[in-house]
């Protein structure tokens, strides 16, 4: 959390070449824009952090058919990363070695000799982030608003297309309404543990859940035990 109070939990990509804010438009909430995935798998590959919220951590872990979130980090499937203002989330654990990538890329030789990336999680299982890509989030904590904004989920990304009108945020927030309701909630359990001063072990135990629980029993349960909401 900044100076503001405003929570710095950002749902976006953060490339690791220059600056990760570089090349992002910001959304004025009506226009459309052009891109259309190429399915080039450059996205999943190399030093990109895809970061996970629970309902994401969830998701994987029941189609891993794991009993718990935890199991995920046992797979080596997610890491940890710091939150800035204190606190820690997750993001995906990319295959190290001479080939960086998402553990759930597949490639695929087409018979024309294209190489396609294609992912194992999509649609229905898939990160929220990479569903909303190119499109991006902050959320403030205190208004509870979204500013949205578009940026190149890596430079030179084929899928832009300059001058096309192809993309309607509208359809994409309207069709992921409810993952984002989650998410927000998510982000606001965050923002209180951060002002609690929360040690590190609590942020991983809210991380935790049982994949037969569901994700709006956790975070309730959650929101009841920080005061955010109450019983009943």
């Amino acid at each position: 959390m900044d100076n503001s109070g405003r929570c710095e939990v950002k749902d976006e990509f953060s490339c690791g070449m220059g600056d990760a804010d570089g090349g992002r438009i910001n959304w004025d909430g009506c226009s459309a824009f052009g891109f259309s995935c190429t399915c080039c798998g450059e996205c999943c590959r190399g030093r990109i952090d895809i970061r996970m919220n629970i309902e994401d951590l969830w998701l994987m872990a029941r189609f891993m058919d794991l009993g718990d979130t935890a199991d995920l980090s046992q797979r080596g499937l997610i890491r940890e990363e710091p939150i800035e203002g204190g606190g820690l989330r997750y993001c995906m654990q990319f295959k190290q070695g001479w080939f960086k990538c998402c553990p759930f890329l597949e490639n695929r030789l087409e018979d024309c000799g294209t190489l396609r990336g294609l992912c194992r999680l999509h649609p229905h299982t898939k990160p929220l982030v990479c569903l909303l890509a190119p499109l991006g989030r902050e959320w403030d904590e205190h208004t509870g608003e979204s500013q949205w904004f578009s940026q190149e989920p890596i430079s030179g990304c084929p899928g832009v297309k300059s001058g096309a009108e192809n993309y309607d945020p509208n359809a994409v927030i309207a069709e992921l309404s409810g993952r984002l309701d989650r998410e927000s909630h998510y982000y606001g359990v965050l923002a209180e543990l951060q002002r609690m001063n929360a040690p590190d072990e609590v942020f991983r135990e809210f991380h935790r859940m049982e994949t037969r629980w569901s994700v709006d029993a956790h975070l309730e349960d959650w929101e009841i035990r920080l005061g955010i909401r109450t019983s009943g």
